[in-house]
This record gives structure tokens, sequence and C-alpha cells, in this order.
């Protein structure tokens, strides 16, 4: 039961995200800002919209995540694409890999979209991807805005957004349960920063800030988006 519900939850995250413009700007970032990497980490992929992306952008891509239904859908879409080759995932805990399958300086890129504040060790967290990272190489990390009335105005912002589109019907089931999922993960955000605060704890781990920008994906470009490298 517990197991159907969670690939119900996915469902809909993948249906919505993949439609909403701003989400997929985001992506394109990330994308984009990993243009130089050849073997990339996404941390905390989820159903693996970037990890896609990056895929059929010629990239080598080991996805991480803590549920395995998620990175089984992605390799099943992988698959159907043709993009399978160079694609591994894992389910793994970002705070503590293995370095036997995750060894020190071998990522030319690391990428953590929108996984931060539900990290309690951040340090933790931002230390083992500094320690997997090659040198030389690129971390890029986004997150929502810091004052929750700015998220909650993002959410009411990306409703507006999906209303708009003619297929709005077949997915407004979707969109609800989205809805109902932030408003529980809303519950278990640890760490809410600006990105001032996220430039400074990525460079605290060793790594050279070079962008400091805001999120596309929230209204008004609040949040975060950095890119760093070490």
């Amino acid at each position: 039961m517990a197991e159907n519900q969670s690939i119900n939850m996915i469902n809909s995250y993948f249906e919505v995200q993949t439609r909403l413009e701003p989400y997929l700007n985001l992506v394109s970032e990330h994308v984009k800002k990993l243009g130089p990497c050849d073997t990339i980490l996404e941390s905390g992929a989820g159903r693996g919209i970037l990890s896609l992306e990056l895929l059929k952008n010629g990239k080598t891509v080991h996805a991480i995540d803590l549920k395995e239904e998620g990175l089984d859908m992605l390799m099943e879409d992988a698959q159907e694409q043709g993009l399978d080759s160079k694609l591994e995932c894992y389910t793994a805990d970002a705070r503590q890999l293995s370095q036997d399958m995750f060894p020190d300086k071998f990522y030319d890129g690391v990428s953590s979209m929108l996984v931060l504040p539900l990290i309690k060790d951040t340090e933790g967290y931002l230390h083992e991807h500094y320690r997997v990272t090659k040198d030389g190489g690129t971390f890029v990390v986004s997150g929502p805005p810091k004052n929750p009335e700015d998220l909650s105005k993002s959410i009411e912002w990306w409703g507006e957004l999906l209303k708009r589109r003619d297929d709005f019907q077949e997915i407004e089931r979707h969109w609800d349960c989205v809805k109902e999922g932030i408003d529980k993960n809303r519950e278990r955000l640890y760490n809410l920063y600006s990105k001032e605060e996220v430039a400074d704890l990525v460079e605290d781990c060793g790594f050279t800030v070079e962008e400091v920008r805001e999120n596309p994906l929230h209204l008004n470009n609040k949040g975060y988006l950095v890119t760093a490298t070490k």
C-alpha cells in the first residue's frame, strides 16, 4: 500500500514537472552549468528528469536517491530512449556514500537540485559531494526561498501556469497530489537558506563559488542556484 502511494506520488510529480516551464528552466540551467562535464553524479535524482536531459547531452550519469521506485522508472525511461548504456542508478544516502562505490575525486560534475532543504546534516552532505568531485570539477546546487511565504507564492504561481494549459484537466489530479506532497514536505524542511548562506556553506566545504544567482523555478526568481568548482 505504502509502495503504491509512493509510486503514485512520484508519477504525479513527473506529470506536473514535465509540464511546468519554470521547473524545466531550472533543469536547463543545471544542464548548462554542467556542460563541460563528462561523468556526472545527480544527487537526489528522484524520477530523473534532469538525469535524462544530461544523458541526451551525451553525459555519463550516476543517479542516486533514497527511493528505489523513482530510479527504476528513470532506468525504464532511459532504456526506452536508448540512453541506458551511460546510466547507473544507486539507492544510496548522499550524506554517507560508500567509498568503494563512490571513490574520491571521481566525478567531473555533481548536481544537487532541490534537495538541500530536506537534508538534516547539511555539512556532511556537502562534504561528501566535495569528496567525490574531481579537482577542477563543477558542483551545482539549487533550492527554494528562505522565506516560507515566498514558497507559498511560488506554489500559487505554478498552479496558475498549469491552469493555462490545454491539458490541465488531464493533470489536475496530479497537481492536487503534488500540492499535498509539498505540504507534507514543508513539515520536514530542515534547512532553508538564502543564496548567500548557501554560497558560504559551499565555500566552507572547500569549493570555490563561481556564480550565485536566483532560482528560476520560483516566482520573482527567489531561491538559489549556486555554481562552484573544486
